[in-house]
């Protein structure tokens, strides 16, 4: 069993653990700042006037226009909107990544605001109404209704964006979102919009595939984890790495810290959280929440237990503390996740 301090130096941090200093802090603790940040984003979103008269001034300037690309089944297109902007109709799904700027999106029945690295996504059929506080930058993902249909039919449930993507397709009048830490998004901008330029080109399908693949990637890793820094030089990761990572996923519920940890991989905890960050673009500590958290969208989204005993099985002894890290990453309450996957076969996993 560690001791005391070990546990209060581990991997139950919300910010990477170094040798060289005892972290106090439990894992929850470090979201304090990040949510202040967030409210006052809100504040600020709320505060901008609505342009009720003119709901349609302002044309957004826009790259891959849907007409130019209509034939294929997702592509991409970049807009930088300066006014009350409104759509329509439209049948494909959409997911809108906020790349700069602060807005407010809503639809009929949902308002959610729009900041730098906000994920929303857009069932088809629904009528979004963007309304910006002063400029918007924004990428959006169109992706064709039958064609995402049979992806979500492969797609792990634990992905946080294809989780939303799957709660689009039930209930069609749900916007969903996440938020990326600024971190995050100085790794995905590049990534979504070379992809905004690959989609109108013909003879480059396989590239917008691998593009718009690499952008679900970072979204997977980033949501959640304000430690996400990005992957670097997209090297594979280091032996140590590879071995370090294999021992959270495969234990996710032992006392971990990261001493133990750099232990039985044979390198001082310095240079485990160096090397970690480096070849991941998160933390030890980071990624075991993430680890913890998939588990339990694995087990809510597979069996029929509670929350509090998905938590217990994914490795949390504070139920509260894993709702909060789910909540996080996923965009939505454990329970409400849950609701999602009512025809489950087993009522355990072995």
């Amino acid at each position: 069993m560690p001791s005391a301090g070990d546990v209060s130096r581990g991997l139950s941090s919300s910010q990477p653990v170094y040798a060289s200093r005892t972290l106090h802090k439990p894992i929850d603790a470090g979201d304090e700042q990040d949510s202040n940040a967030l409210r006052r984003t809100d504040l600020q979103v709320r505060n901008c006037p609505v342009d009720e008269e003119n709901p349609q001034a302002g044309q957004p300037q826009s790259r891959s226009r849907p007409e130019e690309t209509s034939k294929r089944p997702f592509f991409l297109n970049e807009r930088t909107i300066l006014a009350p902007s409104s759509d329509g109709p439209n049948e494909w799904t959409r997911i809108v990544f906020a790349l700069e700027g602060w807005a407010s999106i809503s639809s009929s029945e949902q308002r959610e605001s729009l900041t730098r690295g906000s994920v929303v996504t857009i069932p088809n059929g629904t009528v979004p109404r963007l309304q910006p506080c002063g400029l918007l930058r924004i990428v959006t993902v169109h992706i064709e209704p039958g064609y995402l249909a049979n992806q979500l039919r492969w797609l792990p449930s634990r992905h946080p964006l294809v989780h939303q993507l799957r709660r689009g397709a039930h209930d069609m009048s749900s916007l969903g979102r996440l938020q990326l830490h600024s971190h995050a998004m100085r790794a995905l901008t590049p990534v979504l919009l070379h992809a905004v330029r690959l989609s109108p080109l013909s003879g480059q399908e396989f590239a917008l595939l691998a593009s718009t693949s690499e952008a679900f990637d970072i979204v997977g890793q980033a949501s959640g984890n304000e430690a996400f820094t990005g992957y670097g030089d997209r090297r594979l990761p280091r032996r140590e790495v590879v071995l370090a990572r294999s021992q959270l996923e495969l234990h996710p519920d032992h006392a971990w810290t990261v001493d133990e940890l750099a232990r039985r991989v044979l390198i001082s905890p310095s240079q485990l959280t160096r090397i970690f960050r480096a070849d991941l673009g998160l933390s030890p500590s980071a990624y075991l929440r993430q680890v913890r958290s998939d588990r339990m969208a694995e087990l809510l989204s597979t069996t029929r237990i509670g929350v509090s005993e998905a938590a217990r099985q994914a490795g949390w002894s504070n139920s509260t503390v894993a709702s909060r890290a789910f909540k996080k990453r996923y965009g939505v309450s454990p329970r409400s996740f849950a609701v999602m996957y009512p025809e489950t076969e087993y009522e355990s996993v072995p």
